[in-house]
């Protein structure tokens, strides 16, 4: 499981998104484990997200759910719908809305990187 750990948080250091892909059935599952969340297969081949989608959902937070978080409040959060066809959450920059396009970009928060979603816009020279 700490091999799993690491390449989620690598490829977050790199603001892409570590997922999975259930060789036996097809599943394609957001979060890595060491097993398909659908048929129990080990058969799993870990696949890396440029992190590009569309905003499902987003709500902004008010309490913080951690001593840490305190500090950035208020904050948003924001469910997306990656082009892999995964839904994930991640951090949302300021005024996004459902069905904005999005892009993942790598920020470090209390010494680990964490996905933020940003306007794909923004994201272009």
């Amino acid at each position: 499981m700490k091999a799993i750990e690491e390449l989620v948080r690598a490829e977050a250091a790199q603001g892409r998104i570590a997922y999975q892909s259930c060789r036996a059935c097809g599943t394609v599952a957001a979060f890595p484990r060491p097993f398909c969340p659908s048929c129990g297969s080990a058969d799993i081949e870990y696949l890396s997200s440029e992190g590009r989608g569309r905003v499902a959902a987003v709500t902004t937070l008010h309490r913080a759910p951690t001593l840490a978080h305190k500090e950035r409040l208020p904050y948003s959060v924001a469910l997306v719908d990656l082009e892999e066809g995964i839904r994930v959450m991640g951090g949302a920059a300021e005024g996004l809305a459902v069905g904005d396009a999005v892009t993942a970009q790598s920020l470090e928060f209390d010494g680990a990187p964490l996905i933020h979603f940003i306007p794909f816009d923004r994201t272009r020279p």
